[in-house]
């Protein structure tokens, strides 16, 4: 398939826009097992009212706090670029809520493109979440994220009967 002008999809694919609300919190929801583990793990019980607590104080992070910081980051990261790159195209919360995430093309996205799409998420951070403001008002629904990695999430119904093309 060739690559088509982000603006143009012929079919018209009905592009998500609220629904990835609900699918992000489904998906911090499972994600949030596997992070409690891990806490506890590494600070024991108390470690998941410690953390809590130091969020909210100034106090500088230690060294094993970084690395466990950083260490809690690729976990999320290999989460969401393994499904999205999966047959599955899309996270388990994604997935119960009938969404794929492709790229522009609509063929499900390399390993390059999804990591690029979660530092997208990552950078939106920093611009106090506006880069997902921006979905409400994009014709392709896409946030900074998306637009940055060239990826659409779409829903997975319409998708199958929608040719993406030029």
């Amino acid at each position: 398939m060739e690559r088509i002008d982000e603006n143009q999809v012929s079919g018209t694919p009905v592009y998500a826009s609220w629904e990835r609300i609900i699918a992000f919190l489904i998906d911090m929801l499972i994600l949030a097992v596997p992070i409690a583990l891990l806490i506890i793990a590494a600070y024991g019980i108390e470690g998941l009212t410690k953390l809590a607590e130091e969020a909210d104080s100034e106090s500088t992070m230690s060294t094993e706090d970084i690395v466990f910081s950083l260490s809690m980051g690729l976990l999320q990261m290999a989460y969401f670029v393994g499904f999205e790159t999966s047959r599955m195209m899309g996270t388990p919360g994604k997935k119960a809520i009938g969404l794929i995430v492709t790229d522009s093309n609509g063929q499900r996205l390399t390993v390059w493109r999804s990591v690029m799409r979660y530092i997208g998420k990552f950078l939106n951070n920093f611009i106090l979440y506006a880069g997902y403001l921006l979905i409400l008002f994009t014709p392709r629904r896409q946030g900074v994220h998306d637009m940055l990695a060239g990826t659409v999430v779409v829903k997975e119904d319409n998708f199958k009967q929608t040719e993406f093309e030029n």
